[in-house]
């Protein structure tokens, strides 16, 4: 029997089982996480933190509060950098009690989520189960994929990699006619926005070139599929959207970033970078998806329109993370975006839809096929090899009281006051450290402090005059005080804490946070949003059974 005959035989076994090739996938992309020891990626401690954080509001019966308690301070960074999916791991914590062990878990979730939502959207596009494994394969091991995981241990990012597919195969849905499945758009944008708030923007800029290439075909019914695919998004994405909006309407914030002091340009790519495995971090798109460039090149003239715009826009995106892009120029506005590489995954994403079109398209003999598939296998194999031999594994503890650089505190807050700054390696740290409480005063007063159920109590005597307090709480929106059961204005003090005016000569001051309107009503509306996107998933579901 020839090779390729007997090749031909375990593909189609294999295919008829997808859900031990999913498991395998998993298997592979996660097996590193067997080791004892952690590997210790650039922001492993950041989101160590942000589990516990989490863990303890949920103890607290404050879920999705955004707020996070540590030493009483109260740190609103939940309100800007979303944690809705941090929940799994956080519960995994209470279960397991062990935080290296909840991490590696949720991380094993989210490889299997990428690859399940890497197949199906790619399935959904071309209607070839074959082609959609073999995206899936690549889009597992995917060398940048994997560092961000491992590596940078980026998390936000990481999990921005499951609706990543969702987006593109959404796209494609609202101009399909008919019934379609546009409400996947809807899914893969609230997605990111809950997980990465950073790559769901950028995606967004992607699209809009998409829409304006596909402008012609945008009729009455495509346009509706549009505004409702925006309105259920910005809906379902409400209860953080919203709370995030109204802090920042309020008051200004810190959003230092490591190495948003420097330009742009000084940290693009070189042009031969982007394609590189792991010969530089980050790494480039790979050696499979840099061949398929060329075979896109080679068989220009034979693949269609869009497979053309899908890869010229990807290759376009893919050079504005180089040095040959004047990075300088944008350089005011994206400043944010830390390095021109953050741009990449969209690169890819965008690459990855033009070899789903093109492998559709090209009429590969049957014999062709399998030993592309052999040969996709060997070479994610070798880049599954250089990614692990390229981490650095060991024990880790978990500072609790982490902060990564002063983020998302209030921009006139003194944080050499609060926070303990450490050098590590070419970065300053900081960490919260225990403060005392601060009283600014005319005179003494005697009072006594506790803290417990997120909630500040002081007990006081001997005010003889009208006395500020500055209490050890970072300031945001929806603190609320008390004395002596009376309600008392909360103002921000001049260097970002709460503070509070005492008349009384002694009594009991309460403080503690509480939900503002428009986070109570933003939770409802999402609420319903949900229940409404259930209603349409299973109204599809029933439509496509008749």
């Amino acid at each position: 029997m020839k090779l390729w005959v007997w090749l031909l035989m375990i593909k189609k076994k294999i295919i008829k089982n997808k859900y031990f090739l999913f498991f395998v996938m998993t298997f592979l992309s996660s097996c590193i996480l067997i080791c004892k020891d952690i590997f210790l990626g650039d922001d492993l401690n950041f989101h160590l933190s942000r589990i516990v954080f989490v863990k303890d509001n949920i103890m607290n019966g404050n879920i999705f509060s955004g707020l996070y308690y540590f030493l009483g301070y109260g740190y609103g960074e939940g309100f800007f950098y979303p944690d809705f999916f941090l929940t799994i791991p956080a519960v995994f914590l209470i279960l397991t009690n062990n935080i290296v062990v909840s991490y590696k878990l949720f991380l094993v979730i989210i490889n299997l989520c990428s690859i399940i939502s890497a197949y199906y959207s790619v399935l959904i596009i071309t209607k070839s189960k074959k082609n959609a494994l073999i995206i899936a394969f690549i889009y597992a091991l995917l060398p940048y994929r994997l560092c961000t995981m491992y590596y940078r241990a980026s998390l936000g990012e990481s999990i921005a990699f499951i609706f990543f597919p969702l987006v593109i195969s959404g796209f494609y849905e609202l101009f399909k006619k008919g019934i379609s499945k546009w409400y996947l758009l809807v899914i893969g944008m609230s997605g990111l926005i809950l997980s990465h708030l950073l790559s769901a923007i950028l995606i967004f800029i992607a699209l809009i070139p998409l829409t304006l290439i596909n402008v012609k075909k945008i009729n009455k019914e495509v346009l509706k599929k549009i505004l409702k695919s925006i309105l259920l998004t910005v809906l379902l994405t409400a209860f953080f959207i919203f709370p995030m909006i109204e802090q920042l309407s309020i008051s200004k914030f810190k959003f230092f970033c490591a190495g948003s002091d420097s330009p742009l340009n000084a940290k693009a790519l070189g042009i031969f970078s982007v394609f590189n495995e792991y010969n530089n971090i980050p790494p480039g798109i790979g050696i499979i998806l840099t061949i398929s460039i060329l075979i896109f090149i080679i068989n220009y003239k034979k693949v269609s329109n869009n497979t053309k715009v899908l890869y010229l826009l990807g290759i376009f995106i893919l050079l504005l993370t180089t040095n040959i892009f004047p990075c300088r120029i944008l350089n005011k506005y994206l400043r944010i975006i830390q390095f021109p590489w953050r741009i990449m995954p969209i690169a890819i994403l965008i690459l990855l839809a033009g070899l789903s079109s093109m492998l559709k398209e090209l009429k590969i003999s049957k014999r062709k096929y399998s030993i592309m598939s052999i040969t996709i296998v060997i070479l994610s194999f070798i880049s599954l090899l250089n990614c692990f031999t390229s981490l650095n594994l060991g024990k880790t503890s978990v500072a609790k009281y982490y902060i990564a650089w002063g983020e998302y505190l209030p921009y006139e807050f003194d944080e050499f006051e609060m926070l303990d700054k450490r050098k590590e390696g070419i970065y300053t740290q900081y960490y919260i450290k225990p403060n005392s409480f601060i009283v600014k005063k005319k005179n003494q007063l005697d009072y006594t402090v506790t803290f417990a159920n997120n909630q500040y109590i002081i007990d006081f005597k001997n005010n003889f005059s009208n006395n500020t307090l500055k209490l050890p709480i970072i300031y945001y929106k929806g603190y609320i005080g008390y004395v002596n059961d009376k309600k008392t204005n909360i103002y921000k003090t001049k260097d970002g804490y709460v503070g509070i005016k005492v008349s009384n000569e002694s009594g009991q001051i309460r403080v503690y946070y509480k939900n503002t309107i428009i986070q109570i009503i933003s939770r409802i509306v999402s609420l319903m949003a949900l229940i409404i996107l259930i209603i349409i998933l299973f109204s599809k579901k029933q439509k496509n059974k008749k």
